[in-house]
């Protein structure tokens, strides 16, 4: 400004304050612009946003969390003391199911009856009318039926007190064994302290069977169930 000698000083200050008017002016259409255009860091920023949504959805169906691909159950007579686990998986039960299944047999031994397996944990109403129909408890892993008594046999009537005959007494042959003398029905015995001498009181238990219980219970360290004296019964 100082160079134009052919300006007045009155005008060459009108210069000046124009030349900064238009300064401002531009300063102030490029800040305006810059404030009302999208930047691109926001465009950057919605850019990552729906990226990282679609990222979001295409997990949310990829992942089995989100979308559980439904197995087919199948109903087909089984056995659960020889079911092994993928038969068992392929009638519906689930994992932990299955693992208490595996539990019982080595905690309790076998299935007896159907109804000991109803009582398997989880088992609902819907399962059970479904599988119910379809358990086979094979005939080796089933209850002694209890057989009926013998019917006592009664003794000759004596014969006439005029009888002719005279009337001759029937000796018996010694017993080589001494005869056990068994409980009476109803009589409480503590398997877990009886000795075999003691069980073999028992109706229905010889020499053999009461062995086998005696060994039986010291394998296990001690009865649980009646049911397990069943089976040291069956060994």
């Amino acid at each position: 400004m100082n160079q134009l000698p052919f300006f007045s000083k009155s005008q060459r200050r009108a210069l000046l304050l124009l030349e900064w008017f238009l300064i401002l002016l531009v300063l102030g259409i490029a800040i305006y612009q810059w404030k009302t255009a999208p930047s691109g860091r926001g465009k950057s920023l919605v850019s990552v946003d729906s990226t990282l949504y679609n990222n979001r959805a295409r997990t949310k169906e990829a992942s089995p969390y989100y979308a559980v691909p439904e197995e087919k159950v199948e109903t087909f007579p089984f056995d659960p003391n020889t079911a092994d686990s993928t038969e068992l998986l392929r009638l519906g039960l689930s994992p932990w199911q299955v693992r208490a299944i595996y539990r019982y047999r080595a905690k309790h031994g076998r299935y007896h009856t159907p109804e000991d397996f109803q009582r398997l944990p989880g088992m609902t109403v819907e399962q059970w009318e479904r599988l119910g129909p379809y358990v086979r408890i094979a005939e080796r892993y089933r209850y002694l039926e209890p057989t009926s008594p013998r019917p006592q046999s009664h003794p000759d009537p004596l014969p006439p007190a005029d009888s002719a005959k005279p009337s001759v007494q029937a000796v018996s042959a010694p017993d080589t064994l001494p005869r056990i003398e068994k409980y009476e029905p109803g009589t409480l015995v503590d398997i877990n302290v009886a000795d075999t001498s003691e069980l073999k009181k028992i109706p229905g238990i010889a020499s053999y069977r009461a062995r086998k219980i005696v060994a039986y219970r010291e394998q296990l360290g001690g009865y649980v169930t009646t049911e397990q004296v069943m089976e040291a019964c069956q060994m």
